[in-house]
Formats: structure tokens, sequence, C-alpha cells
């Protein structure tokens, strides 16, 4: 995740309960690679939370999931082409 210079997706599903154990580490890892892309130039990523789906948002989610890789694609089709930080588009 932290060399694709592409717009990315975190589609990130909880439970929306307090014992949820991976929380924090999840949390702290999708920071790493925030900060990595960040020094590296590239766009950041986008995180989007889906509370209550459990494990299976496509069932569950796939309008509110469907909407945000529409908005993904048309961030896509406007940045540059030839993956560096401000390249030609």
């Amino acid at each position: 995740l932290v060399t694709l210079p592409q717009p990315i997706l975190v589609a990130v599903v909880q439970t929306g309960s307090a014992d949820d154990e991976y929380a924090r580490d999840r949390d702290q890892a999708l920071e790493e690679v925030r900060r990595a892309r960040e020094r590296a130039g590239w766009l950041p990523l986008k995180v989007v939370r889906f509370q209550g789906v459990g494990h299976n948002l496509m069932r569950y989610g796939p309008d509110a999931l469907s909407r945000r890789l529409l908005d993904l694609l048309e961030e896509a089709a406007l940045s540059p082409s030839d993956g560096t930080p401000g390249g030609p588009a």
C-alpha cells in the first residue's frame, strides 16, 4: 500500500462493539501506512469505516461501498497518469 501511487480506498468494517480486540492494532497500522504515503508524496489513503456490518460488507452495505468506490474511480481519473506525484496527466 505504501508503494502504490494510485488512490487507495480502505474499507474498514467495524462491529461497533467495545470488545473489538483488533481495532487499535488496525488503526495503528493504517496510520503508519498513511504517514509513509505522505512522505512518498502519494495520494492519501481514503479510509471509510462501516459500522455494524461485521465481516460481510458486500452483503450488508453494497450501496455505500459502491458509492465510495465510484468516488475513488473519479479521483483516479483526475490524478496524474504516470503515477508520479505532480507528473503529467
